[in-house]
């Protein structure tokens, strides 16, 4: 079944809030998922997750991000060529909608949904603010998932 929806969650959950894509992307599923929605799981973004990309009509990366501005934060996300350049250890969502682009044609429109990473020592499960955080991401994307995604 070809998919409208994609949600994309990035980190490491051994690192404690690093593991907020992946926490939020659990608890999706414990919700239940409507129909023609994928949900990936990865460490980090590689160039492979493109040919996901090229089937699907909107997607949301949901990552952790380092800095003091508290609270949810979802932007609209384009394609750059540029944050990608050296395809190295940090592959950005930018750079992995201009490769699907360059490769396929079009792009899903895109946003990025993050939260702060408060802790980010060896160990898992998020902390306590974090966790919040990810209760509001579910919420937020329930409702992103019920809109037209604009």
């Amino acid at each position: 079944m070809h998919a409208d929806s994609l949600i994309i969650g990035m980190g490491n959950p051994l690192r404690r809030d690093d593991g907020f894509g992946p926490a939020v992307l659990d608890l999706l599923e414990a919700e239940g998922l409507p129909g023609r929605l994928k949900l990936i799981s990865v460490h980090q973004l590689s160039p492979e997750i493109a040919e996901d990309l090229r089937t699907v009509d909107r997607v949301v990366f949901v990552d952790a991000r380092i800095g003091e501005e508290a609270g949810l934060r979802m932007t609209p996300l384009e394609a750059d060529a540029i944050a990608g350049a050296t395809l190295s250890h940090e592959f950005p969502p930018a750079a992995l909608l201009h490769l699907t682009g360059a490769l396929y044609g079009q792009t899903p429109r895109a946003w990025t949904l993050s939260a702060p990473a408060l802790d980010l020592s060896p160990g898992e499960g998020l902390s306590p603010a974090c966790q919040v955080y990810a209760e509001e991401a579910v919420l937020l994307l329930q409702d992103w998932l019920n809109s037209e995604g604009d």
